[in-house]
């Protein structure tokens, strides 16, 4: 998932810059669109299910439907807020970039924690 963004990042245009500037490299406009797609496959089969798995084995018997509900959908409501306050982090952040490199930084540690604590511990 990280060399993934990492590559579409790099490729994807910055501020000020139109994707027919980057027409110069053969291939160019494809590569991000590849690399998202290539991250979303590999997100959905690993990352993506676990909390929606997780919460069945979180809550006690008694009441394991119901605060399944509650608690995913609070999930879809901050999912909503983050998909609605994008225009303001992006104007926050900054260039584009800065969206992929911090997203990039959260996958790395993400994935050194369930190696070296998951992983390993088990």
């Amino acid at each position: 998932m990280a060399i993934c963004l990492a590559i579409s990042g790099y490729f994807s245009p910055g501020p000020g810059q139109s994707a027919a500037s980057m027409a110069s490299t053969p291939g160019a406009g494809w590569v991000p669109v590849v690399c998202i797609g290539l991250f979303v496959c590999t997100a959905t089969i690993g990352v993506d299910m676990v909390p929606w798995t997780m919460t069945a084995e979180v809550f006690p018997a008694n009441i394991r439907v119901g605060a399944q509900g509650i608690v995913l959908s609070l999930a879809h409501v901050i999912m909503f807020a983050a998909l609605q306050t994008y225009r303001d982090l992006t104007a926050a952040i900054g260039k584009p970039n800065n969206q992929y490199s911090s997203v990039l930084t959260l996958s790395w540690q993400q994935m050194f924690f369930n190696v070296y604590f998951c992983v390993l511990s088990a």
